[in-house]
């Protein structure tokens, strides 16, 4: 999973609000003589291991109000909800049949790859690693182009003209990196058999895609 950096103001909003109304969990009071918190994380184990930390033991540089987030400085932005974007877009049908897109949880952007071994379905391993990274290149090329809206888990809708030129570059890129990548087989021939259907998959897209653009 790749994610675009940029965090829509709304969402920020929100977020600051959040603190404004918070109460300061107890789980922030801190006992020096033991070196402990004094009470357990209120999320559990989804914040770690050790139920008594808190902003994982970065208090003077990290924020954790309400004692609910595990996750790092992006988890304080986006909230435990957006743990794993990808995969709940997938639990929640919002993958489809396409083997990635991009999904937006927070107000930011994620690129995924919800079906290894590409559009080809490829199973011998070399292969099928070289694959699914050179699909998360094409799902993180259309990062820059687009941009979430709310602040929930969905799927961004993008205007036919950016969906044509944005297919274009993301399948050319793609396609650039199964070829720059198939030495990676180390010669062996079932991968690099793998990798070529995969790569003439791409290429036909390529050809639709870019042929529309140029229209």
């Amino acid at each position: 999973m790749i994610m675009n950096k940029k965090l829509t103001l709304k969402c920020l909003t929100v977020f600051a609000l959040g603190l404004l109304v918070g109460q300061f969990p107890a789980s922030a009071f801190y006992n020096p003589s033991t070196g402990r918190w004094l009470s357990r994380d209120p999320i559990g184990e989804n914040g770690g291991a050790n139920l008594y930390s808190h902003a994982a033991n970065q208090a003077a540089n990290r924020i954790d109000v309400l004692g609910r987030i595990g996750y790092g400085w992006e988890g304080i932005l986006l909230g435990p909800k957006c743990k794993d974007p990808c995969g709940d877009a997938k639990a929640q049908g919002l993958a489809g049949t396409d083997v990635g897109g991009q999904v937006c949880c927070g107000g930011r952007l994620f690129a995924c790859v919800w079906v290894s071994g590409g559009i080809s379905q490829s199973k011998e391993h070399s292969a099928t690693v070289i694959i699914d990274n050179c699909s998360m290149l094409h799902e993180a090329s259309h990062l820059a182009g687009q941009g979430c809206a709310g602040c929930g888990l969905y799927r961004p809708r993008v205007m036919i003209w950016n969906l044509v030129k944005g297919e274009c570059d993301a399948y050319y890129a793609q396609m650039t990196c199964l070829k720059n990548s198939r030495s990676q087989c180390g010669g062996d021939p079932v991968c690099e058999a793998e990798v070529d259907a995969e790569l003439l998959e791409v290429n036909k897209r390529v050809v639709t895609w870019c042929g529309f653009a140029a229209k």
